[in-house]
């Protein structure tokens, strides 16, 4: 198995596969997958891989006193890139959603703006007890374009007075 740490170091790994793949519950595609993207990191970025390595091999020095160094060494740094790249995958889908609901707020249709100017006189006439149904005759007269009385429901809930 060839094995890339980055773009200029290259190391031959002929050791016991078996125990490489059952110490890292990894399947040997999903190491090379892990190591390739490891390798087109920035030094930056591998730099941290490595310091989560460290942590990575004393934990399984513990456990496998019988395994060879370089072995757990090789597994420490492939749970080290695979727990960052979960990391990074978690951040990514925490802004993509942070970013979804921002763009989801701001999406509002133009009948929906014009009964934002008029918010103050829709709330003045439902606590004056005025029905959805006059309360939306009354505002598609003053905006100048069909509303329902259902579509005045919807903006209440909305504007939190219902």
């Amino acid at each position: 198995m060839l094995i890339i740490i980055n773009k200029s170091t290259i190391i031959q790994y002929k050791g016991d596969k078996m125990n490489l793949y059952e110490l890292t519950n990894q399947s040997q595609i999903s190491v090379t997958e892990l190591l390739n993207w490891f390798a087109k990191q920035s030094e930056e970025l591998q730099v941290k891989i490595n310091k989560t390595k460290q942590k990575e091999f004393s934990n399984l020095n513990e456990k496998n006193k019988r395994v060879h160094n370089s072995i757990i060494d090789l597994a420490a740094l492939i749970l080290a890139i695979k727990k960052f790249k979960e990391t990074i995958k978690i951040e990514n889908n925490s802004i993509k959603e942070l970013f979804s609901l921002k763009m989801k707020r701001k999406k509002t249709s133009p009948k929906y703006q014009k009964l934002l100017k008029k918010k103050a006189l829709i709330f003045e006439l439902r606590v004056a007890g005025e029905t959805l149904r006059k309360i939306a005759n009354i505002i598609t007269y003053k905006i100048n374009d069909s509303v329902s009385h259902t579509y005045i429901s919807t903006f209440l809930k909305r504007e939190g007075e219902v």
